[in-house]
């Protein structure tokens, strides 16, 4: 997946949601809260960028949104209820995050209890109620699936392989499954495990001989299993790869550019849209860059 990390356009996006109202009642400050982990660099990039353009926008009506963001460990649900109380003491319209699955179900709770809004982009694997006050940006997985599936069929795979990483990815395999049965599909499964070297699994991907893989894996690490797919030989000029990452243009694939192997992918981002090619406009994001700029390299993939 499609994994949870937000593509800059998502970020614009539910900014513009909750941040365009009547612009004439609007107080002079206009506070927007984030909850972000401190490896979401490109994350805090877009979202300064968003509040920044959107104040820029305000400017004749003497008011202008300001970002609150908290960095939190995500995992400790005991400081993401403490951050989370300090930063509702600064009253903000709305808030962002977390964009991942860790905390997303408490700060969920904690804004519809004081009813603000709660808006996130990350792949759902809990299906539990949710109000009108809180949104997910993220494409379904059942949406997903569909499309991945209908592009396998586009591109007349009879025979190939899934290679996933979460327990949780089986749901997005559903239509896979329901696919295979109906078109009589050959279908192989395998998980990659995270006490041992991904080569292990890839081994056993290899002596299948199947040149069509499908690669599920967090998008941080797309570029380690790639690698490790280059040394047991199952990234060659034979392979097509179906990567489900809506994130993979952010990668930099430079060391598989002469593998000449078929890498398809899908995104949600327009690469020559003006949310992206002009983000360097907005002085305090090109100031502080925090540490860390948009890498999208995607010329050498399909």
């Amino acid at each position: 997946m499609l994994h949870p990390y937000p593509s800059l356009s998502i970020i614009i996006l539910i900014v513009r949601i909750i941040l365009l109202r009547n612009v004439q009642s609007l107080p002079h400050i206009i506070p927007v809260g984030a909850i972000f982990s401190s490896n979401e660099l490109e994350e805090q990039q877009a979202f300064h960028m968003a509040i920044e353009r959107f104040s820029t926008n305000l400017g004749r009506n003497n008011s202008r949104f300001e970002p609150i963001i908290k960095i939190v460990d995500v995992e400790n649900s005991f400081l993401v209820y403490h951050d989370v109380c300090q930063l509702l003491q600064r009253s903000p319209v709305a808030i962002f995050g977390p964009f991942n699955d860790y905390g997303a179900q408490q700060l969920q709770s904690i804004c519809e209890h004081y009813e603000i809004p709660h808006l996130e982009a990350r792949m759902l694997v809990d299906f539990g109620s949710r109000t009108d006050l809180s949104i997910n940006m993220y494409p379904h997985h059942s949406i997903l699936s569909k499309v991945f599936s209908d592009l396998i069929e586009t591109l007349d795979w009879r025979t190939f392989v899934i290679v996933y990483e979460d327990s949780e990815s089986i749901i997005h395999f559903s239509q896979y499954l329901k696919q295979a049965l109906e078109k009589n599909w050959e279908l192989r499964i395998f998980q990659l495990q995270p006490d041992q070297p991904y080569r292990e699994i890839l081994w056993q991907v290899k002596q299948t001989q199947i040149v069509h893989i499908v690669l599920d894996v967090k998008t941080e690490h797309i570029v380690e299993v790639m690698k490790q797919a280059q040394q047991v030989g199952i990234l060659s000029e034979q392979h097509k790869y179906l990567i489900t990452s809506l994130d993979l243009h952010t990668l930099d694939l430079e060391d598989f550019r002469h593998s000449r192997t078929n890498i398809t992918s899908l995104r949600i981002v327009q690469e020559q849209h003006p949310n992206l090619e002009n983000w360097s406009k907005y002085p305090s994001i090109a100031k502080n860059n925090l540490g860390h700029g948009f890498n999208a390299n995607v010329g050498h993939v399909k």
